[in-house]
């Protein structure tokens, strides 16, 4: 099952050079997800404009995502990120655990971006 996220008007989605992002619907489990448990979630972003969260719990739907929403979809691709993130421009929002707020594309290449494994790139 997915629910079909499309951005709103002034808001884009982000993409890198690892574009699934496996992970858990709550944060707070500290044990690896995996395919087929329950209460794992894939994000994947398609396009500027839409992206998939695929669950095996949810039902099919569509979801107009507002900018608070883009934001967090875009902090949860960052730390799946190898070296390279895809996006239409630097103006792009995300917001990660580790900073306080939301940030610009434009400021990434300052942040030191937390890893899955809690490291920093």
């Amino acid at each position: 099952m997915g629910a079909m996220q499309r951005a709103a008007d002034r808001s884009t989605f982000i993409t890198s050079d690892n574009p699934v992002c496996l992970m858990w619907q709550d944060p707070k489990i500290s044990e690896p997800p995996g395919l087929g448990r329950p209460g794992t979630q894939i994000v994947f972003s398609v396009s500027n404009e839409l992206a998939i969260i695929g669950t095996f719990e949810g039902v099919d739907r569509k979801v107009e995502a507002d900018d608070d929403l883009v934001t967090i979809i875009n902090g949860n691709v960052l730390p799946y990120v190898d070296r390279q993130v895809y996006a239409r421009g630097d103006d792009f929002a995300c917001a990660m655990p580790h900073n306080a707020g939301t940030r610009g594309g434009s400021e990434l290449l300052n942040d030191p971006v937390s890893t899955r494994d809690g490291s920093t790139k």
